[in-house]
């Protein structure tokens, strides 16, 4: 039921986030832009040890940050440096159980190409 209520809370901020970015001009997308980014982490390790058989699941953690896109004056080349909040793990069930959790700050920085009159873009990074 939790993950349920997660993966919903994350498809209704999808949902926002794709609104809100439709008022953007499209037009002109060759402008520097501040945004902010989240959504969820379905996150998990593999596990190797002698003799023990583990069975680690995937948990669900956090990812938001910030991102600015930068505009290099070709076409519609532009450049986005990110910094993100990633929470990653694992789940092991069984009898004592566990879990491991890993929290990281991750600075991306994608080449991104727009296409004006569409409102499409291309990432790479």
């Amino acid at each position: 039921m939790k993950t349920l209520k997660i993966f919903t809370v994350g498809l209704a901020t999808l949902f926002i986030a794709n609104i809100s970015y439709a008022q953007v001009n499209v037009k002109s997308p060759l402008k520097t832009r501040f945004g902010i980014k989240a959504g969820i982490n379905l996150a998990n390790a593999t596990l190797k040890t002698s003799g023990i058989s583990l069975s680690p699941s995937s948990l669900i953690a956090p990812v938001a940050g910030i991102y600015v896109t930068l505009p290099l004056g070709v076409g519609g080349f532009q450049i986005q440096p990110e910094l993100l909040y990633s929470g990653q793990g694992y789940k092991v069930d069984g009898t004592d159980g566990g879990k491991g959790n890993n929290n990281y700050f991750v600075v991306p920085v994608l080449a991104k190409y727009a296409i004006a009159s569409s409102g499409f873009a291309f990432y790479a990074g």
